[in-house]
């Protein structure tokens, strides 16, 4: 059975450059739920920053999900 991790990294446009990527601690059941995750999670993290630093540093987040099972 697959399990999936969300792999996070907090970027900014204005540089080019993003930091270390995290990973919650949380484990995904299937990679729809994961990417889903991710995607709800940045808007969040997005919505809690000040619309003034966003918009100076260009801010994004870029994720994945790995297959821990697959070990790639």
């Amino acid at each position: 059975m697959a399990s999936y991790v969300l792999i996070m990294g907090l970027c900014f446009g204005i540089n080019n450059k993003c930091m270390d990527p995290i990973t919650p601690s949380i484990i995904f059941k299937d990679y729809y739920t994961c990417i889903t995750y991710g995607y709800e999670l940045s808007n969040q993290l997005l919505i809690e920053m000040k619309p003034n630093s966003v918009n100076t540093k260009k801010t994004y987040f870029k994720f994945t999900c790995i297959d821990q099972t697959k070990g790639v």
